[in-house]
């Protein structure tokens, strides 16, 4: 398996699992870089939020395990895509 494989599914897996994490998250820490953080997180939750509202019907009882896949397959394809990207910048910079 190559790396690019790798590491778009550990970065899918991630973002999947955190959408399990999205009712703790969501409340925001009074620390400013801990509630910088979770500001973030939540953003990078959105796409599957939005599906899950999308599949339920009801965007107010969404299914967290439709998002949590919808959020891996999303970020395991966003990375795959970016992968060769960030490997040319890396190569640029060491020249």
């Amino acid at each position: 398996m190559e790396l690019r494989t790798i590491i778009a599914l550990i970065w899918g897996a991630l973002m999947g699992s955190l959408t399990f994490a999205l009712g703790p998250i969501s409340v925001i820490s009074d620390n400013f870089i801990f509630g910088a953080l979770q500001i973030i997180l939540v953003y990078l939750l959105v796409p599957g939020i939005i599906g899950a509202g999308i599949v339920s019907g009801n965007v107010h009882a969404i299914y967290l395990e439709v998002g949590a896949v919808i959020n891996a397959v999303f970020y395991f394809g966003l990375s795959w895509l970016l992968f060769p990207l960030f490997m040319k910048f890396k190569r640029r910079l060491k020249v």
